[in-house]
């Protein structure tokens, strides 16, 4: 398994990492939740994802991780990371949802109850809540950091200004914002749309002479640095920072290209509009990614029909047949034939699809089984594509 350090912190996750939204309740079976967390463990999937809200019912997936800890993965506690969230409904009442600090401080203490555990190594807002003045989120989030009850906190599903504003939030108060996590895939490729002008990022101090001479740069627009930057080192390597667009966007004819960055040298071009990725990078937050398979849809799981036992046929909340259209059944196994050719299946293409960014810190996965971990492991094996690969895919999934 291979680690990435996340954002600017000395935290590395691994690439694969296992979540636990589904396959995890009350109505799946123990002996193979059991296998597939020792499983992920034993090659290399140290991280593992939760929520008070995941079950069936709600908490009954911490509930039984807790039980698998005290069967045997908690004597490895300090070689795993164990993250939790808060902010969906999970009680009834007026404080069993949202962002106030009472739902939020109440929330992990029971999840920290259902699991046993002393600590989360993250703890996320789930969601943004427009109801709750953001400062009351945030500040609870750094308290909970400052009770020990977390040693990092996370966003999810936050607006581009409100994530800015949250970070800021916490940087004052010297805790770091130190990862985002988001939906993300090949068929939801929201985080690429161009972003409204975002306020500007504080200056930094101006650096002693004796730093490097390449720096690393706030890159935004119509930001310019307040003192002149030193002129790049050819010598030197430079700072690449991976930029995706939409198939259809106007800038490139490719979802992923490299700019160079040197701060204080104007770009030739006009550079295009920022995106939620380029907004993250520069803030120097991790990007954990969930629902990279869309659900299932990237799978070969319905490229012939709907199997009697698939997510769609079982319940249709997330999922619906009404999805499938022939439309989307016919990129899909446009999809299938580009994976084949790679040597992979549609789900390890999709996942090596993300994760060829080494911005992208991990991806997770959900497994009904250890041998569907283990496949989606074997996406790692191969994360090169071709400019033509790339190309074939934008161009399957141009509207």
């Amino acid at each position: 398994m291979q680690y990435r350090f996340c954002g600017k912190s000395g935290l590395q996750l691994p690439l694969i990492s296992l979540g636990l939204w589904h396959n995890f309740g009350d109505t799946d079976n123990y002996a193979t939740m059991l296998h597939t967390a020792m499983t992920a463990f034993e090659n290399g999937v140290t991280h593992f994802d939760l929520a008070n809200n995941y079950g069936p019912a709600p908490g009954a997936a911490e509930t039984n991780f807790g039980r698998i800890l005290r069967d045997g993965l908690g004597k490895h506690r300090d070689q795993i990371i164990v993250t939790s969230k808060a902010g969906h409904t999970m009680w009834d009442g007026p404080y069993g949802d949202g962002g106030s600090r009472k739902y939020l401080m109440a929330s992990i203490d029971q999840s920290l109850r259902r699991t046993g555990l002393e600590y989360f190594d993250i703890f996320y807002s789930h969601r943004y809540c427009p109801e709750t003045p953001l400062e009351e989120t945030v500040q609870a989030l750094i308290d909970i950091v400052r009770a020990g009850k977390a040693l990092y906190v996370g966003l999810s599903k936050y607006p581009a200004d409100k994530a800015l504003e949250a970070s800021r939030m916490m940087q004052e108060q010297h805790v770091r914002c130190l990862v985002y996590q988001d939906r993300y895939n090949l068929l939801d490729r929201s985080l690429e749309h161009p972003l409204p002008t975002l306020p500007p990022t504080p200056s930094t101090p101006t650096p002693s002479p004796s730093s490097p001479s390449i720096q690393s740069a706030t890159v935004f627009p119509d930001v310019a640095p307040e003192e002149p930057a030193p002129a790049p080192n050819p010598a030197s390597p430079s700072r690449t920072r991976v930029v995706r667009r939409k198939p259809n966007s106007p800038a490139s004819s490719h979802s992923l290209q490299s700019a160079t960055v040197f701060p204080g040298v104007a770009p030739e071009e006009p550079a295009p509009a920022p995106n939620y990725l380029d907004f993250l990078q520069t803030q120097g937050l991790g990007l954990v990614i969930f629902s990279p398979l869309a659900q299932g849809l990237l799978t070969n799981r319905y490229l012939h029909g709907i199997p009697a036992d698939s997510r769609v046929a079982k319940s249709g909340v997330f999922l619906k047949e009404s999805d499938l259209t022939p439309d989307l059944l016919q990129k899909l196994h446009s999809l299938n034939e580009i994976a084949e050719s790679r040597g992979q299946t549609l789900a390890q293409m999709s996942l090596a699809w993300l994760l060829r960014d080494p911005f992208v810190t991990s991806v997770i996965v959900g497994a009904s089984s250890p041998a569907q971990l283990l496949d989606s492991i074997a996406a790692t094996a191969n994360l090169h594509f071709t400019s033509e690969q790339l190309a074939a895919i934008d161009h399957i999934l141009t509207p």
